[in-house]
């Protein structure tokens, strides 16, 4: 497997979390192994292969149901073992087409505390758990049933069937994937991890100013050339790449969520020029701040 690259996660808007259902017809086209601060539960509604968490590669099929915690490399990749099973030569094999549910997460989601509060005891012993891995078996018919369900809802309702689901999960049977030789041995360091982590909270707290890879480098200890190297090797995108995502993410926020001008997005998000600020937002969205605004309602 390659080096495990930090993946930027970006709530959907008016939510504390994320939630998407996506397909491809190749998980490696879309899913890279990779880590992210936040927990996240990884349901695979259509696909087999193999499944990377950790140190731990296992096959894996439909329905397949894992949750990850904080800055777990993982990743799910569909092959053609499965139809090889079955009889079927390597070379007439095809790659199954894949489908899955993800819901990311962090800590502050839930009431601080929460270890000392008795309705969350369960649900705090299986996010510690979480560091290595968890794969549910024998998971009902219902679990699939709230994942569903909370696709279709928002707000405030969206959020307790979020804790519905995890009160759900935590009374379920499950087995950790990741053995604690891993942590020892992993390549990613928890060093580079926390780097990278301080370095991203700074972009997303000063993305509105004039932000420098060079005020980054010296906020990491590193010279301009050391942190560049680095910031790629981690996380697959040059500093200004990722600055670019951060701020078209946070106006995305502000256009769905408010009634400003486009103008005030683009100045609010670090734009002094607005014709810079819809380039690059056409560049990643596929379209203007205006259409994008218009087409959300």
């Amino acid at each position: 497997m390659q080096q495990p690259q930090l993946e930027l996660v970006s709530y959907n808007t008016g939510s504390s979390f994320q939630l998407m259902k996506r397909r491809a017809t190749n998980f490696r086209d879309d899913h890279q192994l990779h880590f992210h601060p936040q927990y996240e539960l990884t349901w695979i509604i259509n696909s087999a292969g193999l499944r990377y968490v950790g140190d731990s590669v296992e096959y894996y099929q439909p329905n397949d149901l894992v949750l990850c915690g904080p800055d777990l490399p993982h990743c799910w990749q569909n092959n053609t073992v499965s139809h090889a099973q079955h009889g079927e030569s390597q070379e007439n094999a095809q790659t199954d087409a894949a489908e899955w549910f993800t819901i990311q997460f962090d800590t502050s989601l839930l009431p601080a505390g929460m270890e000392d509060m008795a309705e969350f005891q369960d649900i705090a012993g299986m996010l510690r758990q979480s560091a290595y891995g968890l794969q549910f078996s024998g998971v009902p018919a219902e679990i699939f049933s709230q994942l569903n369900g909370l696709d279709a809802e928002s707000g405030l309702t969206r959020y307790t069937r979020l804790l519905t689901l995890l009160a759900s999960l935590s009374g379920l049977k499950a087995r950790t994937l990741v053995t604690a030789d891993f942590f020892q041995f992993n390549t990613v360091s928890q060093a580079s991890v926390n780097t990278l982590n301080k370095v991203h909270q700074y972009i997303k707290t000063h993305f509105a100013s004039a932000l420098s890879q060079s005020e980054v480098a010296a906020l990491s200890g590193m010279t301009p050339t050391a942190f560049s190297r680095f910031y790629k090797s981690a996380t697959g995108r040059t500093f200004s790449a990722m600055l670019k995502l951060i701020r078209i993410n946070e106006a995305c926020k502000m256009l769905a969520g408010s009634s400003l001008p486009v103008t005030t997005i683009a100045l609010n998000c670090g734009y002094q020029h607005t014709s810079h600020f819809i380039s690059q937002f056409k560049d990643i969205k596929g379209m203007t701040p205006a259409a994008y605004r218009a087409h959300l309602q």
